[in-house]
């Protein structure tokens, strides 16, 4: 039946695909109405009679004359008329007309889309798997049933096989590739001796089995239907079980016991079944302890806590066991005949020497104590007792001993508790004596230096130290060999260090602290009152010299240690101002005392008009000043001296009574200028602070 059908549809593949001519009605209809009945062909050319559009005259008969003789018409211009344009409302519907596939007679030929230029090939479909046959197809517009666009399928009578199927082991191209059962074949393995398992080696692949061939491989002796994956092991020297292992988990295998220590014996606690003895096994399970090869049923006893011998008990009859000795007062120490054990059993020692064995407090290792016994068993009672006092001679006989110390329980004549003395040759010389400085003898034995009274560290200098205060421990010399009273001459007073008005050595920051030390005289009896004198302040550099406004400064500074001169230098009157800065290493709130001044020579002339004007300040007025005081001031402390003071070596000074000030450390001199020659010099400096 099958083959009937293929042949059928291989018959209808082979027919012309394209429409013959037939005939079909006359798509004119006989439009002028003449009731002619002359038949119509596949022909795109009405053969009918034509009547001209508006011809009444026609009597349908194939001979009527009756035309009227107007030209048919065009009505929709793709130079086609009525009488051959089967729609004459569609320019694109005419005789010429490519037949497309749109359910119209495009080219008038009377058949609608069989002869269309845009039909489609479809392939003959049998099995209806969505896959066609190249060998079979057709030209239509649509698919007719049975029929589809693709032509790939290789078995168009089998629909589990096209392109895309699953391939399965059946020796057909079932996916269309070309291939036959690729990826899908079985492995199949020679079975020669016909127990179940193959050999690797020869195997073969197929669908089916092969004659001979099993699926199950890993057969290692292909010769003997004994030995397969799963047989039995045996101590045989073969592998039966083709586990890659000869004998192992062999059903007849002996227990060997591990002897991890070498002696010879081994332990229940590791065990291996094997054919034959494995390296480090044996076939004794006696060791007692697998790890020490010094124990097993061989050994030798010893005394060392453990059961040598593997008899089940411990230091038994061991070959090193020691004498004891009863102890009965309990001290570590026994007495009369020894017994031989491993350890002492309760109540024995191994010491065979207490000399009194029912005082647990008199033993060889007993400390001596002052108490009249032996406590230490050494023979002599009291000797070397741990309570012994120490005793130092005392030669002098003063109460205090020196040279070597005697241990005794009692005092021995001649000899005193104590090793304090300094000279034991001088019963006046002694700790507690009564000191006497300064001649080089410790009377007191309390040490240090005899010329160092105040115990600073410092001689006194009367006796070729630095110390110019051996009285006073917080008065030393600093690195300079210096030695300040205090920080100023108030200090000095207030401490009780003053001697009277004079010259004292002050280190305002500290010793060696900053600046270092100098000497000022000092006004005790007025209070501890500071002098500053040009020399003082020149020799110390304490003055800086600065310029406020202007273009600069003419001459600036010190003449020699007498004094100093300020010139300021401006472009026009009061323009410029030169200042004088004493800053000092002290503050001071109190001051009185003078100064002077006067021109560098004849030519000077300074102007002192303006005692309003602050510090710094320069006016265009060219009225000047000479001005002074401290920072804290804002106006010059004085009276005015006019203009031209100065001038032909004329000398002013100021002089002030003691008055109160801000805390402060600066003194300063200013000159503001009018005009050429405007320079001041300051002598004659005596200012105290406080």
């Amino acid at each position: 039946m099958g083959r009937l059908l293929l042949c059928a549809v291989l018959a209808l593949g082979c027919r012309h695909h394209k429409l013959g001519d037939h005939t079909h009605p006359d798509l004119d209809a006989d439009a002028d109405a003449d009731g002619g009945e002359a038949p119509d062909t596949a022909s795109p050319v009405d053969t009918g009679p034509s009547v001209p559009l508006g011809d009444t005259g026609d009597t349908g008969n194939p001979g009527d004359t009756g035309d009227t003789g107007e030209d048919p018409l065009d009505e929709d211009g793709d130079g086609y008329t009525a009488d051959v344009d089967c729609n004459d409302a569609d320019a694109a519907v005419h005789p010429m007309a490519d037949e497309i596939c749109d359910a119209i007679d495009n080219n008038c030929d009377g058949i609608v889309d069989t002869d269309a230029v845009d039909r489609g090939t479809w392939f003959l479909d049998h099995d209806a798997d969505g896959f066609g046959d190249l060998r079979f197809s057709v030209i239509e517009c649509a698919a007719p049933t049975g029929y589809v666009a693709d032509d790939s399928d290789c078995d168009d009578l089998d629909s589990s096989s096209h392109p895309g199927a699953v391939e399965r082991c059946d020796e057909a191209d079932n996916n269309c590739d070309g291939a036959v059962d690729e990826g899908v074949l079985v492995t199949w393995y020679e079975d020669v001796d016909g127990d179940g398992f193959g050999d690797d080696g020869s195997s073969a692949e197929a669908c089916a089995a092969p004659p001979g061939f099993v699926f199950h491989s890993g057969d290692c002796d292909d010769t003997d239907p004994a030995t397969q994956p799963g047989a039995i092991e045996r101590c045989d020297g073969a592998d039966n079980d083709c586990d890659g292992e000869i004998d192992a988990g062999a059903v007849d295998a002996i227990t060997w016991y591990a002897d991890g220590d070498g002696d010879g014996f081994g332990s229940r606690d590791l065990t291996v079944s094997a054919c034959a003895s494995p390296e480090g096994y044996v076939d004794s399970a006696s060791d007692c302890n697998d790890s020490d090869a010094e124990v097993s049923p061989s050994a030798v006893e010893v005394c060392d806590g453990v059961d040598n011998d593997c008899d089940g008990s411990v230091d038994s009859a061991a070959i090193d066991a020691d004498l004891y000795y009863r102890d009965l007062d309990d001290d570590g120490f026994g007495a009369g005949t020894g017994v031989a054990y491993c350890s002492p059993p309760t109540g024995f020692v191994s010491a065979l020497s207490d000399c009194d064995d029912t005082d647990a407090e008199v033993n060889p290792a007993a400390e001596e104590v002052c108490d009249g016994v032996d406590n230490d068993c050494s023979g002599d009672v009291d000797l070397g007792a741990l309570d012994a006092l120490t005793w130092f001679p005392d030669t002098d006989g003063d109460g205090f001993g020196a040279g070597e110390a005697v241990m005794a329980c009692e005092v021995p004549s001649g000899h005193v508790g104590n090793s304090d003395d300094c000279d034991d040759g001088s019963g006046v010389i002694f700790p507690g004596a009564e000191e006497v400085w300064y001649d080089g003898v410790d009377g007191d034995c309390a040490g240090g230096d005899d010329f160092d009274a105040d115990g600073d560290g410092f001689g006194s200098e009367d006796y070729g130290g630095t110390d110019c205060e051996d009285a006073d421990a917080d008065v030393v010399p600093d690195a300079d060999g210096q030695c300040p009273l205090g920080v100023s001459c108030q200090d000095i007073l207030l401490r009780d260090r003053s001697e009277g008005d004079g010259t004292y050595t002050i280190d305002p920051d500290g010793v060696d602290a900053g600046l270092p030390a100098f000497d000022i005289e000092c006004d005790m009896d007025g209070g501890g009152w500071m002098r500053l004198t040009d020399e003082l302040l020149s020799e110390q550099d304490w003055v800086s010299f600065t310029h406020e406004g202007g273009p600069g400064t003419g001459a600036m500074g010190w003449l020699g240690s007498g004094g100093f001169v300020m010139e300021p230098a401006g472009s026009g009157c009061n323009t410029a101002a030169a200042r004088a800065t004493a800053t000092l290493p002290f503050t001071f709130s109190e001051w009185y005392g003078s100064w002077s001044g006067t021109g560098q020579d004849m030519a000077s002339h300074q102007d002192d008009n303006r005692s309003d004007l602050a510090w710094g300040e320069v006016t265009s007025d060219c009225s000047g000043h000479t001005k002074f005081g401290t920072d804290s001031y804002t106006e010059k402390h004085g009276g005015n001296w006019g203009g031209d003071w100065n001038a032909g070596g004329g000398v002013r000074t100021w002089t002030w009574s003691p008055v109160g000030v801000p805390d402060t450390s600066e003194i300063r001199w200013e000159v503001v200028d009018q005009g050429p020659d405007e320079d001041v010099v300051i002598v004659e400096i005596d200012i105290w602070v406080r």
